[in-house]
């Protein structure tokens, strides 16, 4: 927008894989996107302002890169060309963009290369797969937090978006809210930036396993 018009609109369908992501996380994508879009006219500008609707994304842009999720800094570093601040801004008061948000093509009409579309699905595979977890029980996460009803409240709320006070967050995953920005999902399984948040039945088990490591106390600390 320029003086308060609009000057162009773009869009962008989801793919199978980016229909997966964490809220958080489409709503960085639509700014990455946007600003490959338009690089030729918002390169070298300083005085960009991106607003969204969606609060928890102000606030990881505010904190240090270290803060956020691996598939959040991603996109945050590929972003780091441009400089433009990002403002939150109540819904209701972008009507227009949130309502040609809801009048997605079925079909989508990117075409991308097989060569970069490889490439991401390594990038996903290798980078948020928890460290040091196996297959087996990065299984055994993704059914227990299935299970666990806090956890899945915490996923569903993810997915679809935290609300914008925190009075109307379910009591049972309020404690979540102060670091909202910062957890994310991978098949199922909930992370806070690197770390997993184990469900209830097994983390007894987890910090077993962590104590007969014999790593040191900062160590073990550290990976719990």
């Amino acid at each position: 927008m320029q003086e308060g018009k609009p000057v162009c609109f773009t869009s962008h369908t989801l793919t199978d894989t980016e229909k997966q992501y964490a809220q958080i996380e489409k709503e960085c994508l639509a700014i990455m996107t946007s600003m490959k879009k338009w690089h030729q006219y918002l390169f070298g500008k300083h005085d960009i302002i991106v607003q969204t609707d969606h609060q928890p994304l102000e606030t990881i842009f505010k904190k240090p890169l270290s803060k956020a999720p691996r598939r959040l800094q991603r996109m945050m570093l590929q972003l780091q060309q441009y400089s433009f601040e990002v403002v939150y801004k109540r819904g209701k008061e972008l009507y227009v963009a949130d309502t040609l948000s809801r009048a997605a093509l079925k079909e989508n009409c990117a075409v991308e290369l097989e060569s970069e579309m490889v490439f991401r699905v390594e990038l996903e595979q290798m980078g948020l797969k928890p460290a040091m977890m196996s297959d087996c029980t990065l299984n055994r996460m993704k059914e227990e937090t299935r299970k666990d009803q806090t956890l899945k409240c915490l996923l569903e709320t993810v997915r679809k978006g935290w609300p914008s006070d925190k009075l109307m967050v379910r009591p049972c995953i309020r404690r979540y809210w102060f670091f909202r920005e910062e957890i994310t999902l991978y098949e199922g399984v909930l992370l806070k930036t690197h770390q997993v948040i184990v469900p209830t039945v097994l983390r007894k088990e987890m910090l077993e396993k962590i104590h007969k490591s014999h790593q040191g106390a900062v160590s073990s600390i550290r990976r719990a």
